[in-house]
């Protein structure tokens, strides 16, 4: 089975993950790797405000590794293409925010953890879609592939069967907290769903704007818009996915 990965957002714990994902995907099947991510990582400081998210507009910065990365996803040859966003440049030139609307019924007037998340969160989601439809963009030819597989770099992965004309995700009831249980950390399917997939960026202002939905809620926006939103496609939540969330070498989730 020819296999695309495609590896997005920060490459926070790269050297902490890639054994598995190399032992589970890379050497089982024919596989071809593809990058999209920044060049910064940016993680959550200790003083963060978790009462008032908006209240933190900035997260602090540190250089990516990028030559470790590429060194690492290439030492067996299958690194396709790979692109690293340049942090300032994209900031410089950043699309703009949405405008939440002044309208009665809006679901940041009226929901309760809408209005908590508001548009910092909004943007934030924005961004990391944003960065995985570059990845998409990557990828010449998905039509190649059997299965095209999406994850973030800081996912830790210890069973896996691929599926063939399946759009699945894992069952994510380890997140507990939330209401909504669709992990947006792994996806998988053919270049069909996984288009779609990818381009939820393209569709995030419309689902906000026609569709009064909170698109600051990362589950329920990714369930919504493979589900509900044009051309509707049906999840396959596989239960047999094991996975662990790595914050500095260590299991958080």
């Amino acid at each position: 089975m020819k296999v695309a990965v495609l590896l997005t957002g920060y490459s926070r714990d790269y050297q902490h993950t890639y054994d598995n994902l190399n032992s589970k995907i890379f050497t089982k099947y024919d596989t071809d790797i593809y990058i999209s991510s920044w060049d910064v990582i940016q993680q959550r400081p200790e003083n963060w405000d978790s009462t008032n998210p908006q209240s933190n507009k900035e997260y602090p910065v540190t250089p990516a590794d990028m030559a470790g990365v590429i060194r690492l996803y290439n030492s067996n040859n299958k690194l396709i293409d790979f692109n690293f966003e340049n942090w300032n440049r994209f900031y410089e030139n950043r699309f703009d925010n949405i405008e939440l609307l002044n309208r009665e019924n809006d679901i940041f007037k009226t929901n309760e953890r809408a209005k908590y998340h508001g548009s910092f969160w909004v943007e934030r989601l924005r961004d990391q879609w944003w960065i995985v439809k570059k990845g998409w963009q990557l990828i010449k030819n998905p039509e190649q592939y059997d299965v095209i597989l999406r994850i973030r770099f800081d996912i830790l992965l210890e069973e896996i069967q691929l599926i063939p004309n399946t759009f699945t995700i894992p069952a994510s009831n380890i997140l507990h907290k939330i209401d909504v249980q669709y992990c947006d950390y792994i996806g998988y399917g053919n270049s069909y769903m996984m288009e779609k997939y990818c381009k939820l960026f393209d569709n995030i202002q419309t689902i906000y704007e026609e569709h009064n939905f909170d698109v600051s809620h990362a589950e329920s926006m990714l369930k919504f818009y493979m589900e509900e939103f044009e051309n509707q496609i049906i999840t396959n939540i596989d239960n047999t996915i094991n996975y662990k969330l790595i914050k500095n070498g260590k299991n958080i989730i």
